[in-house]
């Protein structure tokens, strides 16, 4: 007897009633970001390693990685990000371009999940050479998930370019910098005390400040001001302080905290982050933020800023309710065949869900909504 394999992981079936939630979602989302001007394409399924190298290190470490027939390296799509970041590039045109996009994310192993993952991701990117598109991507980000019809959702705003500011108004040495960042993203107060055992205790003690700068938007903003003078810091806050004003006028039930301490994975964000969480879920339900693509071969340097939605996240935490077909089942003889066959089919342009059996005794009746027999001894 043949043993049978488990699903590979990263693998799921999905039953009706989630694949239409995703559905669902993907059209309203989609359609929202076609009334703003977004031109919907669809990234590559795989990509090239080397345009993926800008993710950064931990990001890399998390690709799916394989040799295609020519001996170049590929990958999964991990980040689509990336790949429209570098078909952007290639193009002669360089003024405004805004994209909304519908991908299949895989990423290999991680320490949250235990496992590959696999997941739908509806987002919008824009390219651009002047002004600033923040409040629009943000607006967005909460009509999106407005749209995803999911309770109690937190938004959080961030600057990564905040911390790394700071340390270095503070005269921290680069080396530090790059070792203490990770551990003011996790909080980890002990390990941050005995990497900055050689720093000066003003500096330890302005730090370990900086460490509660997350929360509440006016508790954060007062807390800052009034133990900052630096133009360059205080312009990154009255920045994110501006944003949420503006999404409160938008939404003034919203879940807002500002994280003067975030830092991302993805080594290519230069400014503002947005992050969405719910209390259901360990996984963000949406991440985004500013950046700058710099092209290897050309020097070329883009601006762009957008985000990604977690489908299948958010479909599982949804209480959308898809529009119910009724499920009608015609049992029939093989001699009524295609009788049976035609009333299908006019069953079904009417939005029914239609069934063509022709065994009565292996019927459910509660399966179905409605049952119609057509047999041998009608006309």
């Amino acid at each position: 007897m043949t043993q049978r394999q488990p699903l590979a992981q990263g693998m799921s079936i999905k039953g009706k009633e989630i694949y239409s939630k995703e559905d669902a979602l993907i059209y309203t989302t989609l359609k929202c970001f076609d009334s703003y001007g977004y031109d919907v394409i669809e990234p590559p399924s795989i990509e090239y390693y080397d345009v993926m190298k800008s993710s950064g290190k931990e990001a890399q470490q998390n690709m799916i990685k394989f040799i295609d027939p020519f001996g170049d390296i590929m990958v999964l799509q991990a980040d689509p990000t990336m790949s429209l970041a570098h078909y952007m590039s290639k193009q002669s045109e360089t003024s405004l371009r805004k994209f909304a996009m519908v991908s299949s994310v895989h990423r290999a192993y991680t320490l949250q999940s235990k496992r590959h993952e696999h997941f739908k991701q509806v987002g919008i990117e824009v390219f651009y050479d002047q002004g600033n598109f923040d409040e629009e991507v943000c607006e967005l980000a909460l009509k999106a998930l407005e749209l995803a019809q999911i309770k109690d959702v937190v938004i959080e705003l961030g600057h990564v370019m905040f911390m790394p500011s700071l340390l270095q108004t503070l005269r921290v040495p680069s080396v530090l910098i790059e070792q203490i960042l990770p551990l003011i993203q996790a909080k980890d107060m002990p390990l941050l005390e005995a990497s900055m055992i050689d720093l000066p205790l003003q500096v330890q003690k302005i730090i370990k400040k900086a460490m509660t700068w997350f929360g509440p938007v006016e508790n954060v903003v007062d807390k800052i001001k009034s133990e900052m003078n630096d133009p360059l810091l205080l312009g990154i806050v009255d920045e994110l302080n501006q944003l949420s004003n503006y999404l409160k006028q938008l939404n003034p039930k919203i879940n807002l905290i500002l994280d003067f301490t975030t830092q991302k994975s993805l080594s290519y964000y230069q400014g503002l982050t947005i992050t969405a969480y719910s209390p259901q879920s360990a996984q963000p339900l949406l991440s985004g933020g500013r950046y700058e693509y710099k092209e290897e071969e050309s020097s070329l340097s883009m601006t762009a800023i957008g985000f990604g939605l977690n489908v299948a996240l958010c479909a599982k935490l949804s209480t959308i309710q898809p529009t119910k077909m009724s499920t009608i089942a015609i049992i029939t003889t093989p001699e009524k065949k295609l009788q049976a066959l035609f009333k299908a089919n006019e069953y079904r342009t009417l939005g029914n869900r239609v069934h063509v059996l022709f065994d009565e005794d292996e019927v459910k009746t509660t399966d179905y909504d409605q049952m119609i027999v057509i047999d041998k001894e009608q006309a």
